[in-house]
């Protein structure tokens, strides 16, 4: 029975890592997609000014 209890809880806290680095994976990327529009609509602003 402690045997269980052990195993069921390492496989908790490996859940709970892996759901921690996804969500600093996703923080990271949405970060990335913030930057890239911004870069998208200064890009479009230069643009409107030429044409």
């Amino acid at each position: 029975m402690l045997n269980r209890k052990r195993s069921l809880l390492s496989k908790y806290v490996d859940a709970m890592n892996e759901l921690n680095t996804g969500a600093q994976e996703t923080a990271s990327g949405l970060g990335q997609i913030q930057q890239g529009i911004q870069q998208f609509n200064e890009v479009s602003t230069e643009l409107k000014s030429i044409v």
